[in-house]
């Protein structure tokens, strides 16, 4: 955990120094990457202390003041980052579609509003939400307080598990369905029009698009593992799910997320070769040594998670049967168990370390190394050259 916190930040802190001191990134594109930086570093500094007070102290009180806190933070910088992902596909739009009024409509005065409009906005909702809690606390912790009033006498033993919608809102569920939907449906047509593009455009068929197209591959398959239950609580109420259903699920969805690591650490191996090796670039990532990845990348999710099924079905589960989610994670099925958990944790923590820990590290260590040749290159106009090609996967 202490790699990966230091995998973050200084990464971020790397990008918002070159962003900084470089006068050829000083473009509106830089500056919106400069503030998803702020905003990722902001994250990981208001979960550091409570997660490495846990791992390195064993301290896991905090005082409800503090932890309101800490929740005020974390959701409004993440919905802050979300706000920071749309401006950038505002940028986009007008680099692409209006490329003559690009540096009038992006003006630095114009996207410092953007940036304030943003935070002011996210701020401003999530303050709304503290101000409900003194009259609903269920309105900030629904799945964690709901599952605190359902608990059972721990001599039932559960067939099933309750997977949870939005508590106190349940009237409303149809109509939290429809934004629920657009977004399934959003996802589900631009990976595949991804994937279709990739497909019928030869152009394309270089290293670099037939990873995106693998990590297009990863985020579909990831909405289709979730579809079935979130829209089955939505639209009917269907909150049951047996145990193998629930272990199939997180089964795909752990699977899916752990090779969406690797797909972006392969991504980053690109990036590397057509940067600091340019001249043996095709040479190196040949149709074969791509398939390759792709199927060792597969390989090792699979092996990975598939211990995992069979690890939970040998629990017997009693008292509550609420899940916090609307969907299977393994995290928080095995807590839902009446036993030993124990090896289950640590060999989730072995996961989560050989997976995305390891991939972290090595995805910085590429980086770094990109970030060397860059500013070695003389050219001001071939450095930003260079740079641009890896905006996308950062």
């Amino acid at each position: 955990f202490c790699s990966i916190y230091l995998t973050v930040i200084v990464g971020n802190l790397t990008i918002l120094h070159i962003i900084r001191t470089d006068v050829t990134l000083h473009e509106p594109m830089y500056y919106f990457l400069a503030m998803l930086a702020l905003t990722d570093l902001g994250l990981c500094l208001s979960t550091l202390p409570t997660v490495l007070g846990i791992f390195c102290f064993d301290v896991r009180e905090i005082a409800i003041p503090v932890c309101f806190t800490q929740l005020f933070f974390i959701h409004t910088l993440s919905l802050v980052e979300s706000s920071v992902l749309l401006s950038m596909s505002v940028d986009r739009y007008v680099a692409i579609c209006n490329p003559l009024r690009y540096s009038t409509v992006l003006t630095p005065a114009r996207i410092v509003r953007m940036g304030l409009s943003s935070m002011l906005r996210n701020f401003w909702l999530f303050l709304n939400s503290f101000q409900a809690f003194g009259r609903n606390p269920i309105f900030l912790f629904p799945p964690y307080t709901m599952s605190l009033g359902l608990l059972e006498d721990s001599s039932n033993i559960s067939s099933t598990f309750l997977l949870s919608g939005i508590p106190g809102l349940e009237h409303m569920h149809i109509w939290i369905s429809i934004p629920l939907c657009f977004i399934y449906l959003a996802s589900i047509l631009g990976n595949c029009t991804i994937l279709f593009i990739i497909k019928t455009e030869p152009s394309l068929h270089e290293p670099m698009y037939l990873f995106l197209s693998m990590l297009a591959m990863t985020d579909l398959g990831l909405s289709l593992c979730t579809l079935p239950t979130v829209l089955g609580i939505f639209w009917i109420g269907a909150r049951d799910i047996g145990h193998d259903a629930c272990f199939a699920q997180l089964f795909f969805i752990h699977c899916l997320s752990f090779l969406e690591s690797s797909v972006l650490l392969s991504m980053a191996f690109d990036r590397f070769v057509a940067i600091c090796r340019p001249l043996h670039y095709a040479s190196i990532l040949t149709n074969t040594v791509i398939g390759r990845i792709g199927l060792v990348s597969l390989g090792r999710s699979v092996a990975l998670i598939f211990p995992l099924p069979f690890m939970l079905k040998r629990f017997p589960y009693c008292g509550s049967a609420v899940l916090s989610h609307s969907y299977c994670l393994h995290q928080e099925v095995m807590k839902l168990a009446c036993a030993d958990i124990k090896a289950n944790s640590i060999y989730g923590m072995f996961v989560i370390v050989s997976t995305v820990g390891i991939d972290s590290l090595l995805i910085l260590f590429s980086y770094a190394l990109i970030l060397r040749t860059v500013l070695s290159i003389a050219s001001r106009a071939e450095r930003f050259k260079a740079l641009n090609t890896c905006v996308s996967h950062i």
